[in-house]
């Protein structure tokens, strides 16, 4: 019963893609592990980790892109502040230059927009307020 099969790749982009590479090291790896019956004795062999086992439901389900490496960081956060707090933060900002983020943050506290002033701090030097 055959799991693995490598699929055929134009060389070049192997040679010019460090990402391809890595896949089709990891292919080779996986296709020693079944031929040898432990993936542990292949990734010793290979110099690699044991991450062999998730590379290869990976590789099964999505082919050799499945065998890149991943991106370490979500793309997205479920928690960052509105666009529309984050320029309603940059307006108080300037209106009465003044204010510091502890009394923008009790302003808008009052305007029923709840945000700590760690965070309007760290708005206003994202958005070069910071003196």
């Amino acid at each position: 019963m055959v799991l693995i099969s490598s699929q055929p790749t134009d060389e070049g982009t192997v040679k010019n893609d460090p990402a391809a590479k890595l896949a089709r090291k990891r292919l080779s790896v996986l296709e020693r592990a079944q031929h040898l019956g432990s993936v542990a004795v292949a990734c010793r062999h290979s110099s690699m980790d044991r991450t062999s086992s998730s590379s290869k439901r990976r590789f099964q389900l999505q082919g050799l892109e499945g065998l890149k490496d991943l991106l370490p960081i979500a793309k997205s956060h479920p928690h960052t502040t509105l666009d529309e707090v984050v320029q309603l933060i940059v307006s108080l900002a300037y209106e009465p230059p003044a204010w510091g983020c502890n009394r923008i943050s009790n302003h808008l506290a009052l305007a029923g927009v709840a945000i700590s002033f760690p965070t309007v701090q760290h708005i206003l030097n994202k958005q070069s307020f910071a003196t």
